[in-house]
């Protein structure tokens, strides 16, 4: 009995393996960029992004098969839309950069999916709901921390992008006091030295 109950889990699981895509783009000011996704009856479908700059946001929308608004967001740095597929059909969805401060916007988003009604042939459903509703609520959490932790890595990456490259113009800028400081103390010394010399030859 206990080895029928985990062959059913292991099948469970291996039907719950989701395919995942994970993308990144830079979306120019007063533009959007949209894409789309061939969806199927069953399927768990799930999009989720985040916004790269520090005090970056956008918009969000996504539209169904009859071109319906089912989701929008406004200036908004991360989002989530999730929906189990009634139909079968395409999903559109647009990240929009209307800003007006006219700035490039890198987001960096993760489409997620899962036919939900592929081990129904070969698993009792009533025999291992409990165990379901448990697998999907980790594998949705999972994948929450697993975008979390890209978003993290492409903002620590921009971050130290920022720092190097401030680091350069600091130590440039000190190259160029130093220089000034240094021509500055010359000319006084010089002009300080020709100063005596034309005072004594005068007495002279």
């Amino acid at each position: 009995m206990a080895l029928t109950s985990m062959l059913k889990i292991c099948i469970l699981l291996l039907c719950y393996l989701a395919v995942v895509k994970s993308h990144s783009l830079q979306v120019q000011p007063h533009s959007s960029e949209c894409f789309f996704e061939e969806v199927k009856q069953g399927e768990h479908f799930l999009i989720s992004y985040e916004v790269g700059e520090a005090d970056g946001a956008i918009d969000f929308r996504v539209t169904d098969d009859d071109n319906r608004t089912i989701h929008w967001k406004s200036s908004q740095s991360d989002d989530m839309f999730s929906v189990d597929v009634p139909a079968d059909g395409r999903y559109t969805y647009c990240f929009i950069n209307e800003d007006y401060k006219s700035e490039v916007r890198t987001v960096m988003w993760n489409v997620h999916g899962n036919t939900k009604a592929s081990y129904n042939e070969e698993v009792d459903d009533s025999a291992v709901s409990p165990v379901e509703n448990e697998i999907y609520r980790l594998r949705e959490g999972i994948y929450q921390v697993r975008d979390e932790q890209q978003y993290i890595v492409m903002r620590e990456r921009t971050h130290r992008n920022t720092c190097e490259s401030t680091n350069g113009r600091v130590k440039w800028w000190s190259f160029i006091q130093s220089g000034v400081l240094i021509s500055a103390c010359a000319f006084q010394v010089i002009y300080l030295k020709r100063f005596f010399e034309a005072k004594r030859k005068s007495r002279i």
